[in-house]
């Protein structure tokens, strides 16, 4: 699906903000990300995802999105880059329906998204 590959590869080069990283966030030499993901709070979660995000690991990705959403429901930013993660691993209506999510809680991009491609929420 020729859109959402775009949007999957608009998204890859997501750089984590090192600057703001969560305590637990350890960045080895090698540019790999390894955290005790207990404790973290849900915006450390989500930055964690978005780290396995930009490395590919995928499962990792869903994991931490998950568990950023379950600490704070309201999260359009963990739905919007859990969408984009569902969309790469072939999961596309489980990535529309947190794209929907994302928007309904107000998230700019998914809202974007939508329009531009013609669907509601």
């Amino acid at each position: 699906n020729e859109i959402s590959s775009k949007r999957y590869f608009e998204n890859k080069s997501y750089q984590p903000n090192i600057k703001t990283k969560p305590p637990n966030l350890v960045i080895r030499k090698e540019g790999f990300y390894q955290v005790p993901e207990a404790g973290l709070e849900p915006a450390g979660l989500l930055q964690l995802g978005n780290a396995y995000k930009s490395q590919g690991n995928f499962t990792k990705a869903i994991q931490s999105y998950d568990k950023a959403i379950e600490l704070n429901p309201d999260d359009a930013e963990a739905y919007w880059n859990r969408s984009i993660v569902k969309d790469a691993l072939g999961d596309k209506s489980g990535g529309m329906e947190d794209t929907k999510r994302a928007a309904r809680l107000g998230h700019k991009g998914a809202q974007d998204w939508l329009k531009k491609n013609g669907y509601e929420w």
